[in-house]
Formats: structure tokens, C-alpha cells, sequence
């Protein structure tokens, strides 16, 4: 992982959650569709074995698109805790500069039992657990709410510092380029 020097004061343009929410798509689609894939596997197997068929986990669709956001989102909730208590960023948000740390220890990483609970609470009420009909009512009230106190309830609870670095070119290319393969990989 590369070292991170020391992180300055987020500018007023570094309040707009813009970079936090695509940090956040990087790491769901590079944790959560991987994850969703081998989940889809094993219970494809099970369904197999018990004499069903796919048709069994596809209809409604409704109910497989709120079992894959579900999926993905747990995935991404195992690498978001182990990448934060252990770097103190994840590959979204060291890609868009941003470091993740707790005010009682700044500089430091997130303790795993905190990291636990904040990222618990960013799959709930940011993510909705990722089900269909939640998750953007969930990003909307995150958005706003973020916008009204310059912090998000998850970081406010857990006393997370979120820092941010100048953002170069080569990173946010980066970030669209992932997530233009990714999409056209699952399309």
C-alpha cells in the first residue's frame, strides 16, 4: 500500500461529497460484484442440488435485484473493514486522495471494532443494505444531511476524521476507467 503523507484541511470544495460517493462506487463494484459472483455461484449450486432451478432465484426480479444489492453490499462492507483498520483507506478512496482516520488518534488507522460499527452503519443508512428501493432513498438523505452539517452520522458517531489530498488527473482517470470496464463488463 503507499504511504500517505500527512492529510491537510478539506477546502470548502473538498465538503462536497461528490469524491466520497465515487470512492464509495469503486470499492462496492471491485468488492461486490466479485463477491456477488462467487455468492451467486454457491447458491445457484444449492438450488441445483435441491432439484430447482434458476427460475426459482430470478422471479420476481425485484426480489433478485434487492439479493444481489444485498450481496454485494455485505462483501463490501468485509474489504471496507479490513482495508480501513489496516491502511486507513480503501482502493476507491486512496484513489481519490481521501484517508480515514480517528480524531483520538490522528494519523492513525481505525481501530477493527470501530471500523466494524461505522461501516455497519454506512451499509445501513447510506446503502440501505443495498436493497433496490432503499438505496437511493438512503444516498439522497446521506446527501443532504452531509451538506446541511459538513459531516456524515456515521463519522459524527464513531469520531472518524475524513481527510482529503489534492486530487491529481491520473486518479480520477483512473476511477472512470474502472468503472467504464466494470460497467461494460457486467452489461
Amino acid at each position: 500500500m503507499p504511504d500517505f503523507s500527512p492529510m491537510t484541511e478539506p477546502s470548502p470544495d473538498d465538503l462536497i461529497p461528490w469524491r466520497r460517493f465515487w470512492a464509495k462506487q469503486v470499492d462496492v463494484v471491485l468488492f461486490g460484484i466479485p463477491g456477488f459472483l462467487v455468492s451467486l455461484f454457491f447458491i445457484g449450486f444449492f438450488i441445483a442440488a435441491g432439484g430447482g432451478g434458476i427460475d426459482e432465484l430470478t422471479d420476481p426480479g425485484w426480489v433478485f435485484g434487492s439479493l444481489a444489492g444485498l450481496t454485494m453490499v455485505f462483501w463490501w462492507a468485509v474489504a471496507e473493514v479490513i482495508a480501513l483498520s489496516k491502511w486507513g483507506t480503501t482502493p476507491g478512496r486512496w484513489l481519490l486522495s481521501i484517508q480515514i482516520e480517528e480524531y483520538q488518534h490522528i494519523g492513525g488507522k481505525l481501530d477493527a471494532g470501530v471500523a466494524l460499527k461505522r461501516t455497519w452503519m454506512v451499509a445501513w443508512r447510506g446503502l440501505g443494505l443495498g436493497i433496490s428501493l432503499a438505496l437511493p432513498l438512503c444516498n439522497i438523505l446521506s446527501y443532504f444531511k452531509y451538506n446541511k452539517d459538513e459531516i456524515t452520522p456515521w463519522d459524527q458517531r464513531y469520531g472518524v476524521k475524513v481527510s482529503h489530498t489534492e486530487l491529481v488527473a491520473w486518479r480520477v482517470w483512473t476511477v472512470i476507467g474502472v468503472l467504464t470496464v466494470i460497467c461494460w463488463w457486467v452489461a
